[in-house]
């Protein structure tokens, strides 16, 4: 958890489910100390409702994949705004260093962080809170209601976190006092 130079007062996490559609906070994020991004949700045309400032960008094992071997990469790593900090998810250790090196050479500024495996143990724990919150809701419901409750799990979504809450828990970490 060497993460003591990347600290800021205030961070907006943006996600890239269109949720901010017409929602004019775009200067209101542009206005945090940093702005974490998650994977290439597009900001240019949006500006007005997203803002343009990227900080640090998550990025999904796909994404981080595409850096490394899209037939797009090198236009994606000169996308990289200067001193935006790319925190690949989930691509393994070889893949993390040659995306490092890539970087590097591409563009100087700084290398990709490497997520602790803190920071995905606490996602991992917020998620699973969630999910048995929400089994004790549904059993609740149905003996409320004198209904059988749904034999199996609610969410059916494997074990890991989505980098979107990864990306929550990494602002957690990195923001505010």
């Amino acid at each position: 958890d060497n993460t003591s130079e990347y600290r800021y007062g205030s961070c907006a996490v943006v996600g890239n489910s269109g949720a901010l559609k017409s929602s004019n906070m775009g200067s209101a994020i542009d206005s945090h100390e940093a702005v974490i991004r998650v994977n290439q949700a597009p900001t240019e045309g949006y500006e007005r409702d997203v803002g343009s400032r990227a900080t640090i960008r998550v990025l999904n094992s796909a994404w981080g994949q595409s850096y490394l071997s899209h037939p797009q990469a090198d236009r994606l790593i000169t996308g990289v705004q200067a001193g935006e900090l790319l925190v690949p998810t989930r691509i393994g250790a070889i893949n993390f260093v040659r995306l490092c090196e890539k970087l590097r050479h591409a563009r100087g500024g700084p290398a990709p962080l490497l997520l602790s495996n803190t920071v995905v143990a606490d996602a991992r724990l917020a998620l699973d809170v969630f999910r048995l919150q929400s089994q004790r809701r549904s059993l609740l419901h149905s003996l409320a209601t004198s209904k059988s409750p749904n034999g199996g799990s609610v969410y059916k979504g494997g074990q890991a976190p989505s980098t979107g809450l990864l990306a929550v828990v990494l602002g957690l970490r990195l923001c505010g006092a």
